[in-house]
């Protein structure tokens, strides 16, 4: 008889009521068949049933998760259990903006190494797929798995094991709010990050998460070591002297080379950040774009399209104390005469929000198109127009809160990173929903997909393998073009995974490979 299992990071996702909804989306009860290996079994928690709508992280200041009691709620469950139609039932993971979901036959949550091993190879015995996820923050299907297949999760695997100068080794599973503060006590800092702290490591990483800065790359290039585990079960060391090419590949490893297990970070002295955000109006914000890079390393704008409303962000790096009083996470920021914020505060809470400005923010879903740095004005400039001859698109879903963003990174030389051999620009596109509920998917679709194609036809442009992006027969073409040392990569995956058991349908499209027995996948957003 399966086990009635709610993981903690599902509750994040997701509230189950099962009385008060009919509704398949975002309701779907979870069952789990525990495996037979104790330590495995041990490594999940039960619960009968939660309430259903999107919610903050669940997660202790320890890091360590919460778990539902399932004394005040089983009875509550058996009674409704019963009016949940048979299609819907069983173990579902939704992504963070609920677009993105798929039904896994199993979860795991180890805790130590030897854990991960065990879970490797029984699934490899059992010839089962293997998709590892963390805070579900990816608006892309890079971190859906196979149906029926297991789903790993490592918020149990989330210690700092070595501090060693400026070389810090975490397990894969850490939150990157967790790694910040960490940090802070023992007077070290990441160079950069990206925007949100609720990620994982390894998530983070995996995907090319970035920040901003003309001379700064994203967070993969700070990683200087990895151990992981391959198809087989056996661990693997990568750095600049053992297993080059894995270190190379694996930085961005896009989730297919294997379950990472520790990351080694180069780190920075503590350091303080002064940020100011200015309004601006888009033109003026365009016409003096040139001179502020020059200015500032650390810039980034955004703007509100079919208004004249646009933004600046600097961060500068700085000895001033922290002010006002809470720093750059007071939400209450007072403005100065011509409208700009100014805080001071350590570098983290400069470049990313507090745990509660996450937990408040509203649902969204979002895309990032990776062009050449120099072409950034054009592409913003025809972006704009083309928008404008949609604008009618827009006037059907008239409340859709829509946003553009810039943001640079500095150029790599890892294998599947954007920025591999060349510094670019990274033009997002967002639309907002509320707490519930994510953006128009009709407006986001259109105007994302058009993003998209004037960006890849015109510009050399790809998109961020973490953001929503559309499958077409044009976009592996896109990936094989922009990517010379995509056929080491593949090399490499093939060593480390030669049967295929990380892979998905996502990154078999976007990459050319041949289907290895996956579900077919819906080929329009993934």
């Amino acid at each position: 008889m399966p086990k009635l299992l709610v993981p903690f990071f599902f509750v994040a996702l997701l509230r189950l009521d099962c009385d008060a909804r009919s509704e398949p989306a975002h309701t779907n009860p979870f069952t789990f068949e525990a495996l037979s290996t104790s330590s495995l079994a041990t490594s999940v928690f039960e619960s009968a049933s939660v309430d259903v709508s999107p919610v903050a992280h669940s997660v202790s200041p320890e890091g360590t998760p919460k778990a539902t009691s399932i004394d005040s709620t089983k009875s509550r469950w058996q009674a409704s259990w019963s009016a949940i139609p048979k299609a819907w039932q069983g173990l579902w993971y939704y992504n963070w903006d609920g677009r993105q979901s798929c039904r896994p036959s199993q979860l795991v949550m180890p805790s130590t190494e030897e854990e991960l091993i065990e879970t490797v190879k029984d699934a490899a015995k059992r010839g089962l797929r293997l998709k590892l996820v963390g805070a579900g923050h990816s608006f892309s299907a890079i971190g859906m798995c196979a149906d029926g297949s297991r789903l790993v999760n490592l918020d149990n695997y989330h210690r700092i094991t070595n501090v060693q100068g400026n070389l810090v080794t975490a397990q894969a599973g850490i939150r990157l709010h967790s790694l910040n503060e960490q940090l802070e006590g023992v007077g070290l800092a990441l160079e950069n990050l990206g925007a949100t702290a609720e990620q994982s490591l390894a998530g983070a990483t995996q995907t090319g998460t970035h920040g901003t800065g003309t001379m700064l790359g994203s967070m993969s290039t700070q990683i200087v070591a990895m151990t992981m585990i391959d198809g087989m079960g056996s661990v693997v060391v990568a750095d600049s002297t053992t297993n080059a090419d894995l270190l190379d590949a694996a930085r961005v490893g896009l989730g297919v080379l294997g379950v990472v297990s520790t990351i080694t970070v180069r780190c920075l002295p503590l350091y303080r950040l002064k940020r100011t955000t200015t309004p601006y109006t888009l033109d003026t914000l365009i016409q003096e774009l040139p001179g502020l890079m020059a200015q500032y390393e650390r810039l980034q704008w955004f703007y509100t399209p079919y208004t004249t409303k646009a933004t600046l962000v600097t961060r500068e790096v700085t000895a001033e104390p922290v002010s006002p009083a809470g720093g750059c996470w007071n939400e209450t920021i007072a403005p100065g005469p011509d409208g700009s914020q100014t805080c001071v505060d350590v570098s983290y809470k400069a470049l990313t929000g507090s745990l509660t400005h996450y937990a408040a923010r509203a649902l969204y879903t979002e895309m990032e198109m990776f062009i050449p740095i120099e072409h950034a004005l054009p592409a913003i400039q025809e972006w704009r127009a083309l928008m404008e001859s949609m604008r009618a698109e827009h006037a059907v879903d008239a409340d859709a809160d829509l946003f553009t963003g810039v943001r640079y990174v500095e150029a790599d030389g890892i294998y599947l990173s954007p920025n591999f051999a060349r510094q670019s620009a990274v033009i997002s596109f967002i639309v907002t929903g509320n707490k519930l509920k994510t953006g128009s998917r009709r407006v986001f679709d259109i105007f994302s997909a058009a993003l998209q194609n004037l960006t890849m036809s015109k510009y050399g442009g790809v998109p961020h393998w973490g953001k929503a992006n559309f499958g077409s027969e044009a976009l592996p073409l896109a990936v094989r073009a922009r990517y010379p040392r995509l056929d080491d990569f593949l090399e490499v995956r093939g060593r480390m995974d030669p049967q295929g058991m990380f892979l998905n349908d996502y990154v078999t499209q976007r990459l050319g490979l041949t289907n290895r027995n996956t579900d077919a996948e819906n080929m329009s957003l993934a």
